[in-house]
């Protein structure tokens, strides 16, 4: 069953191959590899199916999850578990890029308010001065200055060493210097 749905995947047939990796998923959780997993979510990508993806990411977390409560053998849970913290940084990985869609878009207000969401959520990932450094361009387009130089001042104060703040320093300067302060 893998295998036809891996040549429905590779002959560009996502929507029947998504088809079959949910079957699979479905029918074998215990036994499938997280390969299998990543590519049915990939069928969503494919066919830039935002919503579908954000849809099926929890229930297959929901799936993986039940699979390795239910698994008797130790391997299995292991490969399960293994499984269950990849989707996880799957979802970490989805609410980064949803929140750069919605800068890219020209939805600053939400970009922002996205972007501090992930870094709450998220605070040990390494995406997180990235987060901080791109909500502050998003509030600072969306004319929401104060918003702005909190994330960058938070940028700095947390994340002193990484190019993120490097880039920070200066960028913060002018914005206060616009806002009429001489901090």
């Amino acid at each position: 069953a893998t295998s036809a749905a891996q040549v429905k995947y590779a002959f560009d047939n996502m929507e029947d191959a998504r088809a079959r990796f949910a079957r699979i998923l479905e029918t074998w959780p215990a036994d499938t590899d997280v390969g299998t997993a990543k590519l049915y979510l990939q069928t969503f990508r494919a066919l830039d199916d935002q919503a579908g993806l954000d849809a099926a990411l929890p229930k297959l977390k929901t799936q993986v999850a039940e699979a390795a409560a239910k698994a008797t053998d130790a391997k299995t849970k292991e490969s399960l578990a293994k499984g269950l913290e990849q989707l996880n940084m799957l979802e970490i990985e989805g609410a980064f890029n949803q929140a750069m869609r919605q800068l890219d878009a020209g939805q600053f207000v939400q970009a922002g308010a996205e972007f501090e969401a992930f870094v709450a959520r998220h605070g040990s990932n390494p995406n997180v001065p990235l987060a901080l450094f791109n909500g502050a361009i998003a509030y600072e387009k969306a004319n929401q200055l104060d918003k702005a130089a909190a994330l960058r001042e938070q940028l700095l104060a947390k994340y002193p060493d990484s190019k993120e703040a490097e880039a920070t320093m200066p960028v913060l300067a002018a914005l206060r210097a616009r806002q009429g302060k001489k901090d």
